[in-house]
C-alpha cells in the first residue's frame, strides 16, 4: 500500500509538471526583442525613433506585428504596425516619426509585440535628447 501511495504521489507530481510546462511554453518561446534603438529630435520639437527588432517570424500566423514607444509609466506615445512577416529580413529596422514626448520625460521604452506571445520580448530604453 505504501508503495502504491508513493508511486501515486510521484505520478501526480509528474502530471502537474507536464501541465505547467505545456501551458507555460508560449511565455518562454521567444518574443519579439527590441535589440537596438536611436532617437533624434527634429526642428518641430518632435522625435523620430528608430528601432531594430529581432524575432523568428514564421509566417502570417506568427510574426512581430507591432512596436510601441512608451513613457516610463507605460503611456503609449508612438506606434508602428506591421502587416506581414519578415521571415528573411532579421533583424529588421523600423521608424516611428513625429513622436511627441511629454514635458519632463527623459527616458522612453520601446517594445515589440508578436501575434503568438504578445509583449514577452526584450524592451529597449532610450534617453531623450534635449
Amino acid at each position: 500500500m505504501k508503495q502504491l501511495m508513493r508511486n501515486s504521489s510521484i505520478f501526480r507530481l509528474i502530471v502537474k509538471f507536464v501541465i505547467i510546462v505545456c501551458f507555460s511554453t508560449p511565455v518562454f518561446a521567444g518574443g519579439a526583442d527590441v535589440v537596438d534603438g536611436e532617437i533624434t529630435k527634429d526642428s518641430n520639437g518632435r522625435y523620430t525613433v528608430i528601432a531594430t527588432i529581432k524575432h523568428n517570424d514564421e509566417g502570417m500566423d506568427h510574426f512581430a506585428n507591432h512596436l510601441q514607444v512608451l513613457t516610463p509609466d507605460g503611456k503609449v506615445i508612438g506606434a508602428m504596425y506591421f502587416v506581414e512577416p519578415k521571415v528573411h529580413e532579421q533583424p529588421f529596422v523600423t521608424i516611428v516619426q513625429s513622436v511627441k514626448v511629454p514635458s519632463g520625460v527623459r527616458e522612453l521604452r520601446i517594445r515589440a509585440h508578436d501575434k503568438v506571445h504578445g509583449y514577452t520580448g526584450k524592451e529597449f530604453k532610450l534617453k531623450v535628447p534635449e
